[in-house]
């Protein structure tokens, strides 16, 4: 499909190097900003690396992008690559757990002189939703409190995402960046609260694909040791969209 994100915007790593030029970026997940052309893709955008896969979502261990056409066995397509190159190899292992090594890796080998920008993006919890069986052993004590089955799928899904979270955390403290990092945790859309999906935005009305606040109004926080005091465990009330990270990081 030709549609992508025009090459006259700049994205956030491209314009951090035009401030920075020394900065290294890296991206690690889901890109779906277009990738019919190699002018598109991550590493023509900014990003020394990509690590992850081009289009709007993929399985959890297969990495097949399906779009739900898959049914005829025809409409498949892997979709897990380093810097364009496929990852055949990867198939059968848990997206989130490959994710987070990959980041981890990154942090672990960066040159602690020069800047770093780290997108990570993992599939995590987009449908449909996977948990492999090993991860809901591991947090079967917490599990058991869910008696629905598909949310419990669903918890043990953020459960993985908040252990390669954790460890990510643990790879930036262990290179010594953490007290120079701003770490940003925010989600794209509220959840889908289908049967087969097992999201839930309650109490809020709506979902993702609505413009109601289940729909738009999403987690999010930010950590980084050189705020303020002032600002440090704090609540922003106002209205904050995505767009805003990009002026906000780069100031």
């Amino acid at each position: 499909s030709q549609f992508a994100l025009p090459l006259h915007y700049r994205t956030l790593p491209q314009l951090l190097k035009a401030v920075a030029p020394s900065t290294v970026a890296h991206g690690v997940g889901k890109w779906d900003l277009g990738h019919y052309h190699a002018d598109y893709v991550p590493t023509s955008r900014g990003f020394d690396s990509w690590y992850g896969y081009y289009s709007s979502f993929t399985s959890y261990l297969s990495h097949v992008g399906d779009y739900g056409l898959c049914v005829d066995g025809v409409s498949c397509f892997e979709d897990f690559n380093w810097n364009g190159a496929p990852l055949h190899h990867e198939s059968g292992k848990y997206s989130t757990e490959l994710f987070a090594q990959r980041a981890v890796d990154v942090v672990a080998a960066h040159d602690a002189s020069k800047p770093l920008f780290l997108y990570f993006a993992p599939t995590a919890c987009h449908g449909p939703v996977v948990a492999p069986l090993e991860l809901m052993e591991r947090h079967r004590d917490a599990l058991a409190r869910v008696p629905n089955h598909q949310r419990r799928i669903y918890a043990a899904c953020m459960l993985g995402l908040d252990d390669g979270v954790g460890r990510l955390e643990g790879a930036l403290r262990e290179a010594r960046l953490w007290n120079d990092t701003f770490f940003v945790f925010t989600s794209d859309n509220g959840a889908v609260p289908t049967i087969s999906q097992g999201g839930s935005n309650w109490p809020l009305k709506g979902q993702k694909f609505t413009t109601y606040e289940g729909g738009t109004r999403v987690p999010c926080f930010l950590h980084s040791e050189l705020l303020p005091a002032a600002r440090r465990g704090a609540t922003y009330d106002g209205l904050f969209h995505i767009v805003d990270w990009l002026p906000t990081l780069l100031s």
